[in-house]
């Protein structure tokens, strides 16, 4: 009896992953966030009437990040920077709570003159699964260095 009902909830196990492969997707797949610039004091003044704020070129920002779900107990959560003219001439990567600046990063053999880039943050969700990494991009923040 007892190798008849292991035979009958494998068997049942089987049919559940055939017919509904995602009853069995990761625990973190609720994982939902969302990124926002900090409007901060480190943003340079610009010309404008009322002085709106712009990121210039040696300007540090920093973001506001909002995480909902789950989160898995191998997986990091971080904020990936990165500025192309159309070349990639900066790229970061830390923690949420970080703040960037964004100039040159000696070192990394990428050279940025200080010229206007276009650059985009964005939001990753990192899971370890054994040998498989999994990243997920929860959102993205395009801004513009003048």
């Amino acid at each position: 009896m007892k190798l008849f009902n292991s035979l009958t909830n494998a068997a049942l196990a089987a049919s559940l992953l055939v017919l509904s492969p995602s009853l069995f997707a990761a625990k973190d797949a609720g994982v939902t966030g969302s990124l926002a610039m900090q409007n901060s004091d480190f943003f340079s003044r610009s010309a404008e009437p009322g002085g709106s704020l712009e990121v210039r070129y040696g300007d540090q920002v920093a973001f506001d990040v909002a995480i909902e779900g789950r989160v898995a107990k191998n997986s990091r959560i971080y904020v990936t920077v990165v500025c192309r003219q159309p070349d990639v001439v900066f790229q970061a990567s830390n923690w949420t709570d970080y703040t960037f600046t964004m100039t040159d990063l000696a070192g990394q053999g990428l050279v940025w003159d200080g010229s206007a880039a276009d650059c985009t943050a964005s939001l990753i969700y990192r899971v370890d699964k054994g040998r498989q990494v999994v990243h997920t991009i929860l959102d993205d923040v395009p801004f513009a260095v003048n």
